[in-house]
């Protein structure tokens, strides 16, 4: 069940700012509040008089305006920023994807040395280059994985959706 709004509410003062309003004290307005005393009737006409002139003018004030065209500017303005900042990302991520693939692409035509040497009739020394060249590209591998290629590939992809969203909000 939604709770009954007060007079504090539809002003958007507070209590002590109110009372200061109906020229009356903060003790006298929480009694009236709570239903157990009445307001004299100057305090009821001027009320009446503030609630019927806002009912009226549904429009916002030039206060208002002003502060939230201010708003509207500053988050524009940072809403620009943030979208320079993801295209920056996205850039730096698709350099790192490029590099990780080319990585993976060269450990790849290395284990094809290995298998060249390990077909052959190698010399011992062409044996132990095979295995040294096998061990760092499995190291190579381990680190540069699938795994980690398909993990950039969706930070990227995450930045490309919010850059999508900053732009969207930037043409409203």
């Amino acid at each position: 069940m939604k709770k009954k709004e007060n007079l504090r509410d539809v002003l958007g003062i507070t209590q002590e700012e109110l009372a200061m309003l109906l020229s009356i004290t903060r003790t006298q307005l929480a009694m009236y509040e709570t239903n157990k005393r009445d307001i004299p009737l100057t305090s009821k006409e001027k009320l009446a008089d503030i609630l019927t002139t806002l009912h009226k003018n549904k429009s916002i004030s030039k206060y208002s305006n002003s502060i939230i065209e201010t708003e509207k500017k500053k988050v524009s303005e940072w809403l620009q920023k943030e979208f320079k900042d993801l295209e920056y990302k996205v850039v730096l991520l698709d350099r790192k994807i490029e590099k990780v693939m080319q990585v993976r692409k060269n450990a790849f035509k290395a284990f094809e040395v290995v298998q060249y040497l390990e077909s052959k009739n190698a010399k011992p020394h062409e044996q132990s280059l095979a295995k040294t060249i096998k061990k760092r590209v499995e190291k190579t591998l381990n680190k540069q994985n699938l795994q980690h290629l398909h993990e950039l590939e969706l930070k990227k992809e995450n930045l490309e959706m919010l850059k999508l969203i900053i732009e969207k909000k930037l043409k409203i």
